[in-house]
């Protein structure tokens, strides 16, 4: 059995830099009783992010020549020998849970020596259940205390309540369809909170960072996660360095192309992002609503990875289904968010710092008007690349020099912007030369632009 000194010796191998954040975040606090980050040479169980390119060689690699066994983390039920599923997005429950089985993994392989190998089999077979399914002997495990979620929790909010008194707290994987029966809801003030919109939720433990550490290293993780971890590069080897993404391949091309429909037509459209969750688009008064928080770990997978064939289904609801879909939104207000707000944190995601597809490096580009900013996703240096590219025509790339920036901050929000139909191009690329400081005219505005352009840290 697994006692509270029994600590797992982790070595984390393939995982995006997303959910490498979160569990580090995990390991630190909940989960610094369950888990110890070590070398793989010292490793007692490795984790792999199965959906992450080059993790399905990883665990081959690992099957074949270790015995420890693996903690797989996917948005899919993966099933495999000598390993534990856990389900994305990922939770201290479900963490917990894992390392429970793990050691009864390690245990079983330890008494192979002395006991039959058909007991042997069965015990470990007893132990290859998903994640969240209930183990007999769970009460025998000494567990902390764990917040259940890692990642945004929605409340359901009666239409009477005021805002900030919000229900009982409900995960946003069990968020129910407009279609089923209200749960009963908590209404003691005392027992509720206020949503927070954050990358990682915090853990409950003893020792508890100081706030403001703790929120900058957030909106460190957000920013690695909406503009990504790329090197520069040049205009010739964009595709070899593989700055370049697709739009169709991923959930951002099927929305698209409902968000223009729907604005053409004038029609409400639901996007089906997975079998339970979907995207309402709401064209006349320019909202989204989406069942899943879109600053959450799990909308985030959803956009970061290449969608299957037949995933996203647009629906156009029918009178009656659009009258109760109205009456779900009233009741879920801080999942309604601005169409382009929506997109534009979407498109981002997507994106990863990367130019999308349809990018001409032979033309230069000129900002038409500013993103509204109170409402959007913010990224670092956002004013400044905003300020120089109403200035003047030119490339991300320029932009990126000219600032002295990474250009992952200017290729990010290239593509929001040229998604929101934010950018103009010109016809022709000037040369590095022919990009000047911007005209030193008298006036407020001019020395708001020169203020702008002139701070902001790499």
């Amino acid at each position: 059995m697994m006692m509270q000194n029994d600590i797992l010796k982790a070595s984390m191998l393939t995982i995006s830099p997303h959910n490498r954040a979160i569990l580090e975040f995990f390991f630190a606090g909940a989960g610094k009783n369950l888990f110890r980050i070590t070398p793989a040479h010292e490793a007692e169980t490795f984790i792999i992010d199965y959906d992450h390119p080059g993790a399905h060689e990883e665990w081959e690699r690992i099957h074949l020549s270790q015995s420890q066994p693996c903690i797989i983390i996917s948005i899919r039920d993966i099933d495999l020998p000598n390993s534990i599923w856990v389900a994305k997005p990922l939770t201290t429950k479900a963490l917990a849970d894992a390392a429970q089985r793990v050691q009864l993994l390690l245990q079983n392989h330890n008494k192979k020596m002395v006991v039959p190998a058909s007991a042997a089999a069965s015990s470990s077979a007893s132990t290859l259940k998903p994640v969240g399914t209930p183990i007999p002997s769970t009460r025998d495990f000494a567990q902390p205390a764990l917040d259940p979620v890692l990642t945004p929790k929605v409340s359901s909010i009666p239409a009477s309540a005021p805002q900030s008194f919000l229900s009982e707290d409900i995960s946003v994987t069990t968020l129910r369809t407009p279609f089923e029966a209200a749960p009963k809801t908590n209404t003691n003030p005392s027992s509720t909170r206020n949503p927070k919109l954050l990358l990682v939720r915090d853990t409950v433990t003893p020792m508890v960072e100081p706030t403001s550490n703790r929120d900058s290293v957030k909106q460190q993780q957000r920013w690695s996660l909406l503009c990504g971890t790329l090197p520069d590069t040049t205009p010739e080897n964009l595709q070899r360095d593989r700055h370049i993404f697709d739009a169709n391949q991923y959930l951002l091309g099927s929305l698209m192309e409902a968000t223009q429909q729907a604005k053409k037509t004038g029609q409400v459209f639901q996007v089906f992002i997975t079998r339970q969750h979907y995207i309402l688009l709401l064209p006349q008064p320019n909202y989204a609503f989406s069942s899943l928080d879109i600053h959450g770990a799990e909308f985030a997978d959803l956009c970061t990875y290449p969608i299957t064939s037949n995933q996203v289904h647009i629906h156009i609801p029918t009178a009656v289904e659009q009258a109760q879909l109205d009456a779900y939104v009233q009741q879920h207000p801080t999942h309604l968010y601005d169409l382009d707000a929506c997109l534009w944190t979407t498109t981002l995601l997507t994106s990863g710092g990367r130019l999308h597809q349809l990018y001409d490096p032979n033309k230069t580009y000129r900002l038409k008007h500013w993103p509204n900013l109170t409402r959007m996703e913010s990224i670092p240096h956002v004013m400044s690349i905003a300020a120089l590219w109403t200035q003047q025509a030119a490339t991300p790339f320029d932009i990126a020099k000219q600032l002295g920036i990474p250009q992952r901050y200017v290729f990010a929000f290239h593509s929001a912007s040229s998604y929101l139909l934010l950018l103009h191009q010109e016809q022709a690329a000037p040369t590095s030369n022919s990009i000047t400081e911007p005209k030193k005219n008298r006036g407020l505005f001019s020395r708001l632009l020169k203020r702008l352009l002139g701070g902001g840290a790499k």
